[in-house]
């Protein structure tokens, strides 16, 4: 969820809270917010009122520790604890700035995307509110960014380390924030059209990542800065975030030129997209498995808590007199629902068949294809599927044979290829071997030196791997 300027290190660039185009962060296994919790929102927003500034330094504070230990630029942090004034004077603390405090955007008047609370509005935050919110955002960010850049040509690029991070800060922080919001609701509380809404905006969050990343101006301003005797002057903190924007920089192209650029510029944005769809196939593939068990034997060991929510399920899928306690129960791949089968359940067959649907998700094994109608009908009378959504299955099955409805792959063993293809040519054209190399050049570790511990960690653990497998072997066999 982040608004980083690390266009060559992140290639969601908001597809946040969503994976980094090979994984995916708690898109499946999140709950979803129910919703009897909107008024709790507005409860915890109003007594949090008085408490915001304190909220804002204490959320702040771990972000701004963090930065320092591991070089994170401030402005990159999308600190979203509390009021953007407190937060940033919790940056300009830090950095010794007294630069004011962003503010909002003239169009944001009841949008509550943008609102300053202390909290994010997530029960207010609507898929209608992402366009016109972050593109009042991003607009007054590139004005903003426009502004600095024009101001450093005209001093030679020269100005105050502080002045230029809390400047930067103050620029990235409310768009960090309000994408955090969107990125997390979908995380959490999927739909068509919040999904179509973040699709819409993506492309513009990833081109101000870049517009900032590949600064010129900015750019020439950190060299100048580390070249001016005044560096030696400053914390270490501040010297490596210095050292740090000048590495990144040059890890988002902001050397290369022409179609060289322009290539970067377009593989940045794919990687995107890939990324996106990467965490949407994960999301359909997990919403797409359910199990029904009408068989009470069949549900021993479970505890009450997972038998209600599996009732609940039951009950929003058409079996209106499901009981915790005499079911029918309807099991999905979703965390809540998945984790206590696999820690209590009894039945030894429902823990294997729901562990191979939760491995395999999103791969060439949890492909888009519609059940036969006569598996379908026959899914009904034996109670694997209750009626309700067997009638739904038919559907989408008359649907797609009159070529009405299209069946979409989940698989994302072709988006992985993808990734990798557009990240070893990203790498080359940063003049580096691969893509190990440029995610190596911001940590402590190397490629060969990561290779090495891998190696150092198979040779001395395979032996006992062997023995500790033929063990659980003889258990399960026993």
């Amino acid at each position: 969820m982040c608004v980083c300027a690390r266009a060559s290190t992140c290639d969601a660039h908001g597809a946040g809270g969503q994976g980094s185009g090979l994984s995916s962060d708690n898109t499946s296994g999140a709950m979803p917010v129910p919703r009897r919790a909107a008024p709790a929102f507005a409860v915890a927003r109003a007594l949090a009122q008085p408490f915001r500034a304190v909220a804002a330094s204490c959320r702040a504070a771990p972000s701004l520790a963090r930065a320092f230990v591991q070089g994170t630029p401030v402005r990159r942090l999308g600190l979203r604890g509390g009021s953007d004034s407190a937060a940033a004077a919790g940056v300009r603390a830090m950095t010794g700035s007294a630069a004011a405090a962003p503010e909002a955007p003239a169009s944001s008047a009841g949008n509550p995307l943008l609102a300053m609370d202390a909290f994010p509005l997530y029960d207010a935050v609507t898929a209608e509110h992402v366009m016109p919110g972050m593109k009042a955002l991003i607009e007054d960010a590139e004005a903003a960014l426009g502004a600095l850049e024009t101001r450093l040509a005209e001093n030679n690029y020269q100005i105050e380390c502080t002045e230029l991070l809390a400047g930067l800060e103050r620029m990235s922080d409310r768009i960090g924030r309000a994408w955090g919001v969107v990125n997390h609701l979908k995380a959490v509380k999927d739909t068509e059209a919040l999904r179509n809404a973040v699709e819409a905006v993506q492309p513009m969050v990833v081109t101000f990542n870049l517009k900032t990343s590949q600064s010129e101006a900015v750019y020439k301003a950190f060299k100048a800065i580390k070249e001016s005797p005044a560096f030696a002057g400053l914390s270490d903190a501040q010297k490596r975030i210095v050292e740090n924007e000048i590495r990144d920089a040059q890890l988002s192209g902001v050397a290369l030129e022409g179609d060289k650029k322009a290539r970067f510029n377009a593989i940045q944005q794919e990687l995107a997209k890939l990324s996106t769809t990467f965490s949407n196939n994960v999301l359909d593939s997990t919403k797409a498995f359910t199990v029904r068990i009408t068989d009470k034997e069949q549900v021993a060991g479970l505890p009450a808590s997972a038998l209600g929510l599996a009732s609940q399920t039951a009950a929003s899928k058409g079996d209106k007199d499901s009981t915790p306690e005499n079911g029918p129960w309807i099991f999905t791949l979703d965390a809540p629902s998945f984790l206590p089968v696999q820690q209590h359940a009894k039945n030894r067959e429902l823990r294997e068949t729901m562990y191979e649907k939760y491995i395999t998700r999103a791969s060439e094994k949890s492909g888009a294809a519609v059940s036969k109608t006569g598996d379908i009908l026959g899914q009904v009378k034996s109670g694997a599927v209750g009626k309700r959504q067997g009638i739904g299955m038919l559907f989408k099955r008359f649907t797609q044979k009159l070529g009405m409805g299209k069946s979409k792959s989940l698989d994302n063993t072709p988006v992985i290829d993808t990734i990798l293809a557009l990240r070893h040519e990203r790498a080359q054209l940063l003049g580096m071997r691969h893509h190990a190399d440029v995610s190596t050049a911001s940590k402590m570790a190397t490629f060969e030196g990561a290779m090495k511990l891998m190696e150092d960690l198979r040779e001395k653990s395979y032996d006992f791997a062997v023995k500790e497998m033929e063990q659980l072997q003889a258990f399960a066999k026993g």
